[in-house]
């Protein structure tokens, strides 16, 4: 999101506006668990007080990816809080947001995205999702090194 800087002053001034989906610069890589589906949407205040600018707001964006228990595809909206101060050129007579705003979305991303807070993730043996119920599974009892001390007796 470019903002022509002679648009503002003090005064705050509300700016709406969309990043497309290719600002996120995303390589494929079979380690990302979530993937940009949509552009930067961005919803801010923002003053210009002598050549210090101050951009407070929100953006969100939607992603797609899997669930980290249960491997199920889900698709979320991340919003971000933005509050970005800087001491800015005039000399350009515009400012280029993009990087600010992705990177609010970046770091407001899960470490570990869940289709549902209560998902019990798959069966360590049948690979059965464990949110559907119990699977039919014999558990294997856990075993020790100890369990042969046990047995002296």
């Amino acid at each position: 999101m470019k903002l022509f800087l002679a648009d503002y002053n003090e005064s705050p001034k509300k700016v709406c506006g969309e990043d497309p989906v290719e600002c996120f610069e995303w390589e494929e890589s079979s380690y990302d668990v979530l993937s940009p589906a949509g552009p930067i949407v961005s919803k801010l205040t923002v003053q210009l007080f002598d050549k210090e600018l101050l951009v407070m707001g929100e953006c969100s964006a939607d992603f797609v990816g899997n669930c980290c228990r249960c491997g199920k595809d889900i698709s979320c909206k991340i919003t971000a809080e933005i509050n970005f101060s800087e001491e800015i050129s005039l000399e350009n007579g515009e400012f280029d947001l993009t990087n600010e705003l992705r990177e609010c979305i970046l770091l407001a991303l899960p470490n570990h995205p869940l289709c549902s807070v209560d998902c019990k993730g798959l069966c360590s043996q049948c690979g059965k999702p464990l949110s559907e119920g119990k699977c039919s599974c014999k558990k294997n009892e856990k075993t020790s090194v100890w369990d042969a001390l046990d047995n002296i007796l």
